[in-house]
């Protein structure tokens, strides 16, 4: 199946307020970043967990210089927000894209967000 992608919020430097918006957690299908329009290759995600069960996110293991350190996995705690900095020579597959695996021992609601680091 197809990963569904998270929107990737592009910011500015000095003083500039942004509200982004975040897509729908999918547990069934994961997530995909594109991140091969990012200059310096510096990001963030956020994850928002909205239920009352911890959640994993597995940033697997792209096919960089860095990928060799392999798969990063992250705990999202119950009605918490994660995140994450990345860099990417170790998260970007060869399509220019960042995958992320979700899983939850319940139910993981919640948001998903992305955001280019300004520089």
């Amino acid at each position: 199946m197809a990963r569904s992608a998270v929107t990737v919020a592009d910011l500015l430097r000095y003083n500039t307020a942004y509200t982004i918006t975040g897509d729908a957690i999918d547990l069934t299908n994961d997530h995909e970043i594109d991140i091969s329009s990012i200059k310096d290759d510096l990001f963030v995600v956020m994850i928002e967990n909205t239920s009352t069960e911890t959640g994993t996110a597995t940033f697997t293991e792209g096919a960089f210089s860095e990928s060799g350190q392999g798969d990063l996995e992250v705990s999202i705690a119950a009605s918490a927000i994660q995140v994450i900095s990345l860099e990417s020579a170790r998260f970007k597959q060869s399509t220019g894209k960042v995958n992320i695996d979700l899983a939850s021992t319940g139910t993981l609601t919640g948001r998903i967000f992305a955001a280019e680091l300004p520089k």
